[in-house]
């Protein structure tokens, strides 16, 4: 439903899931959800919900070892923190993202290089984003 921009029924679903994953105790699929849940917010224009959502994602994706997901929480924490304009804060956050997808060999090492490259974001250490 969020691919179909229909948010308000992607917004349910999402809490069903969330709240079913949470009754059984599956963190991986709360993570997933969570990760879901701010891809929603930021395509609904609330970066500061977004950023929650991925923040609580990628907590549970490190305490049960699921790095693609951890990776997908940061990219998403990328993207919030620059419609915040933490520009700083987003490529520190693009950085860490790439670097478990190219780590883990996953595909979307390309997708956070160019989206950095279109929002002119740097992924070297050194370079600096204009704030």
């Amino acid at each position: 439903e969020i691919a179909r921009g229909n948010l308000p029924l992607a917004e349910q679903y999402l809490g069903e899931a969330l709240d079913s994953a949470r009754a059984i105790g599956h963190r991986q699929y709360v993570s997933a959800a969570l990760n879901h849940r701010g891809e929603l917010h930021l395509q609904a224009g609330a970066p500061d919900q977004a950023a929650a959502a991925f923040r609580e994602a990628l907590d549970i994706a490190r305490s049960v070892g699921v790095e693609v997901f951890a990776a997908t929480a940061l990219f998403g924490m990328a993207r919030a923190a620059a419609a915040q304009g933490n520009l700083a804060e987003a490529a520190s956050h693009l950085r860490e993202s790439r670097g478990i997808f190219q780590a883990i060999g996953h595909y979307r090492s390309q997708e956070v290089a160019a989206w950095a490259d279109e929002n002119l974001l740097p992924l070297s250490s050194d370079a600096q984003p204009d704030v």
